[in-house]
C-alpha cells in the first residue's frame, strides 16, 4: 500500500475502515509537516545566496536613486553636486566597517 512505503508509522493506524478517514487526516498533517520542514531545510540551504540577490538588488535601486537625484540637479541647472552634499544611502546600508573608517580618517 502507498501509505506504509511514505510513512510507516502511519500504515499501522490505517487498517479499519472506520478509520480511513483518520488516516487520511494524518497523512495530510503528516504531509503538511514535511512540507513545512523542507521550506525551512530550503531557507538555511540558500540563506547567504538569497542575500547575495536582495543585496545586488539594492545595489540596483540605489544606482537608480543616485542617477534619479543627478537628473534632478542637473535640470536645475547644476553641473555636478555641491562638495557639501551626501548622497542618501537609503537602499543600501552603510555597514558598521565603514562607518569606523570614516570616522578614524
Amino acid at each position: 500500500m502507498f501509505i506504509s512505503r511514505v510513512a510507516p508509522h502511519l500504515s499501522l493506524l490505517c487498517r479499519g475502515t472506520a478509520q480511513n478517514l483518520r488516516c487520511k487526516n494524518m497523512l495530510e498533517i503528516w504531509w503538511r509537516k514535511m512540507n513545512r520542514h523542507k521550506y525551512k531545510k530550503l531557507l538555511k540551504r540558500t540563506k547567504f545566496l538569497r542575500r547575495r540577490v536582495l543585496d545586488g538588488r539594492r545595489e540596483k535601486n540605489q544606482k537608480r536613486f543616485e542617477k534619479d537625484l543627478q537628473r534632478i540637479w542637473m535640470r536645475a541647472g547644476l553641473k555636478k553636486s555641491q562638495e557639501e552634499w551626501n548622497t542618501l544611502r537609503i537602499f543600501n546600508k552603510q555597514s558598521k566597517v565603514s562607518d569606523r573608517l570614516k570616522s578614524t580618517d
